[in-house]
């Protein structure tokens, strides 16, 4: 049994707390067998109360229940009330107070050979500790802690409150800072989106193939795994330019091997395209530390499921190469991601991981995606639907592992962010993210403090010729905001805009030879310069001519006076049978923009319009 006493006082300090234990045994409790720690722990401030929160579980699974204990009020680094947790591991012989290990918001330490960070910085009235819990909450068989920070100011809301979560750890220490995570509630955040013509975009410059964009002028956001678009860039670039291959055999380093988020999981040999599972029906990871794999493998599992390990071995591989192939350049791929970004002009983004550490905006995504769109083996392998022999011949499915012994995964199908809209060509989406440490790689720059991804996604498509991008942040409804910018996108080309229009001869009056004229049958031409011809027959078989001034751009048709003609026909002159439409291509600008002067028969008058289709305003 643990007992915590919060408010206990030292001649040192008020309020600094302590908890006691007592162990149990056959017969009961033993008031002879307890022990406590309080005062001789950490730092020496009043307020820090100790013990206000505890949980007991087996944090490494060693057999032995550990215990840990916040202190909500302790000051770290300077900051008070920040909060700090003990832990303190179980034993045969009981829990071992000089084995503690104290934990807050910040900490730093080497997890093996690589330096671990908590998630988070320390900050004055966090109050982190305030409560506590241990359980098994992602089910992988070790217990996980889970801290409370009540007072964490979030997006910049005073005492919005967070939760981190911390790994259970089967090595040196009871938990891991790996892959910890900060949760927190918040409001919605605003969903930034935009879609643009690439081809326009790529030879007109940032924003000119602009269609649509909804906030994409806010406050960069991480992009999380929409991130590995760059990465893949990168790789095309080097394999185009010599300095690596598809069949190159990467050896997955250990940061590779310990890179948490998604996976490349097994899957099954018999083509279902379905995970394999292990025992406690879990996906079971194929890339691991010390693997041997070929690059074409690593870069369907990047761009397929997402694999975070493959992202990060096929960084260091590039790098490794593209950069000297001197022992510590496989560190350089963040040197090499914000230099590409910079030469494109992507102003506004900076990165700092191969697989989820990008932080940028809508725009500088069309950017990026404008230059993707230019190399067939970016579209080649980023728009990869299965990666089997069958629908892809070039698939290869094994390397090796650790020891050399061959292994092999089955086939795998791609997560499909933008859904199966038509003329797809490559596409990517993510959430979450992360960011390298400055000793875990090269040149990396500081995390921005933005807000993490709730949901990304890029992608571009081609329809009639016409190849359009998408870039969406922030939002909840991946897939379906998408195809809506698609198919807006898409609309705002293809779909006529209704320009100008005119009734001729003038509606209304009297029908007859006091009345206006009828018209029999037509036909129309365009003039090059903005002008339009009418010719039409009327009812007293009278041929007319007219020349229109069409103005698309200020919306109007108008008559030119001095060219309207009037024609007697000869009695039982014979001519074509009514029609009721007639139209003529007017010039257009460059192809992308086209006009249209059209008639048609409504009645017995004509009525005229003009039309754009493209994307002009």
């Amino acid at each position: 049994m643990a007992v915590g006493s919060p408010g206990e006082f030292s001649v040192l300090s008020e309020n600094r707390g302590r908890v006691n234990w007592v162990y149990g045994g056959a017969s009961g409790l033993s008031e002879v067998s307890n022990g406590g720690i309080g005062e001789s722990s950490g730092s020496v401030f009043p307020n820090k109360r100790f013990g206000l929160s505890f949980a007991v579980g087996d944090l490494n699974g060693d057999g032995f229940d550990d215990l840990a204990i916040g202190a909500p009020g302790d000051r770290v680094s300077g900051d008070s009330l920040a909060g700090s947790i003990s832990l303190i591991p179980g034993s045969l012989t009981g829990l071992n107070s000089f084995d503690e290990e104290r934990v807050n918001l910040g900490s730093v330490r080497s997890e093996g050979g690589v330096d671990q960070a908590v998630e988070g910085a320390v900050a004055a009235n966090d109050y982190f500790g305030s409560s506590l819990a241990i359980g098994d909450f992602d089910n992988d068989g070790l217990a996980d802690l889970a801290a409370g920070i009540p007072g964490r100011t979030v997006d910049n809301a005073e005492d919005a409150g967070a939760v981190q979560f911390f790994d259970g750890a089967a090595a040196d220490y009871l938990v891991s800072y790996a892959d910890d995570e900060q949760w927190y509630a918040r409001t919605a955040e605003i969903v930034r989106g935009m879609v643009s013509d690439l081809g326009k975009e790529y030879s007109g410059g940032a924003g000119s193939g602009k269609l649509f964009g909804w906030n994409e002028n806010l406050e960069e956001r991480h992009i999380a795994s929409s991130t590995k678009i760059l990465t893949l860039l990168l790789t095309v670039e080097a394999i185009e330019a010599g300095f690596v291959s598809l069949d190159d055999e990467v050896k997955v380093s250990q940061l590779a091997g310990e890179t948490g988020g998604s996976k490349l999981n097994y899957f099954k040999l018999d083509d279902s395209l379905a995970p394999e599972k292990d025992a406690d029906d879990k996906t079971i990871p194929f890339i691991a530390e010390g693997d041997t794999m070929p690059l074409r493998l690593l870069i369907a599992g990047m761009m397929n499921q997402s694999g975070n390990r493959c992202s990060v071995a096929i960084g260091e591989h590039v790098a490794f190469k593209v950069t000297g192939e001197d022992e510590g350049d496989e560190l350089n791929f963040p040197i090499l991601m914000n230099q590409r970004a910079a030469e494109l002009g992507m102003t506004e983004s900076v990165f700092g991981h191969p697989a989820f550490g990008g932080v940028t905006k809508p725009q500088d995504l069309i950017t990026l995606q404008a230059e993707c769109a230019k190399h067939p083996l970016f579209i080649e392998l980023g728009g990869l639907e299965t990666y089997r022999p069958a629908e892809y011949p070039a698939a290869v499915l094994c390397g090796t592992d650790i020891d050399g012994i061959a292994k092999c995964n089955g086939a795998f199908p791609k997560f499909m962010n933008i859904g199966v809209y038509p003329g797809r060509l490559a596409w990517k989406g993510g959430n979450g993210g992360g960011w390298f440490s400055g000793s875990q790689a090269n040149g990396v720059p500081p995390r921005p403090d933005v807000p993490w991804c709730t949901e990304s996604g890029v992608g571009f498509v081609n329809r009639l010729g016409r190849t359009l991008g998408i870039a969406l942040m922030q939002t909840g409804s991946g897939a379906a905001d998408a195809q809506n910018l698609f198919d807006y996108g898409f609309r705002k080309i293809f779909t006529p805009d209704w320009r100008a229009t005119r009734e001729f001869p003038q509606p209304g009056g009297l029908v007859g030879p006091e009345g206006p004229i009828r018209v029999s049958t037509f036909a129309l031409d365009h003039i090059p310069g903005g002008w339009g011809v009418t010719a039409l027959i009327d009812d007293d078989e009278d041929l007319r001519v007219n020349v229109w001034a069409l103005d698309p751009d200020g919306g109007q048709i108008l008559p030119s006076g001095a060219a309207a003609r009037q024609y007697g026909l000869n009695g039982g002159a014979a001519f074509a049978p009514p029609r009721l439409v007639d139209m003529d291509a007017m010039t257009s600008g460059g192809g992308q923009v086209s006009e249209f002067f059209t008639g048609n028969l409504d009645g017995q008058h004509l009525d005229l319009s003009v039309w754009r289709v493209g994307d002009a305003p």
